[in-house]
């Protein structure tokens, strides 16, 4: 065999080899990208999202409740910080729900849901209550609900929204060890292919 084939043949075999690599990178970073993008859209929003809902409730809420009993705010302006809590909330938890759940948090929001609603319906029950002349009737069931939400705010309703946010830092680490592991294999595959041309230069060389 002349230097003419082996040249042919080397440049046969570092074309296939190029095309090879090629498939196998644009493969390999096509899913590490999905990894990235599914940690920004599916992991750190939803933790925003939730942290946000949790303020509204934990904070606003329970706030507006404590200064409105200390007569520290009025009932108008107590009645907003409660309308603004649950609309705010609402569509937080609503873009929420269009993101990428997993069985597990599927099964934990539906149950949330479920208690979100309760908790709101009772929240408006209670703006009726703040802003209409209450009874010392009508005071007592308000005393009775606020008491009551509070409860289920810092209890329930709590540790439902922090088990999603576990969720969502588990899921997030576990998208981070798959792209880490990806990248591992990216360049375990390139070493290999630099010893494959180089035994190839090596054999072809011996042979010319």
């Amino acid at each position: 065999m002349n230097i003419s084939q082996y040249i042919s043949r080397f440049i046969q075999a570092g074309v296939t080899i190029v095309f090879i690599v090629t498939i196998y990178l644009i493969v390999t970073f096509s899913v590490a990208q999905k990894n990235v993008v599914s940690i920004y859209e599916d992991r750190l929003i939803p933790i925003i999202q939730l942290t946000k809902i949790s303020d509204y409730y934990n904070n606003n809420i329970i706030f507006c409740f404590r200064a409105f009993n200390q007569h520290e705010i009025t009932n108008k302006e107590a009645s907003k910080i409660i309308a603004d809590a649950i609309t705010q909330s609402n569509q937080y938890w609503s873009d929420y729900l269009k993101t990428y759940l997993t069985p597990e948090e599927n099964s934990i929001a539906i149950t949330t849901n479920k208690n979100k609603l309760l908790l709101d319906s009772k929240l408006e029950e209670i703006e009726k209550l703040i802003l209409s002349n209450q009874t010392a009737q009508q005071n007592i069931i308000l005393n009775n609900l606020i008491a009551e939400i509070k409860s289920n705010i810092t209890t329930t309703y709590s540790k439902q929204l922090q088990s999603l946010l576990e969720i969502q830092k588990k899921e997030a680490k576990n998208l981070e060890i798959q792209t880490q592991q990806l990248y591992s294999k990216i360049i375990l595959f390139a070493v290999l292919v630099c010893l494959l041309c180089l035994a190839v230069i090596l054999l072809l060389y011996r042979r010319i």
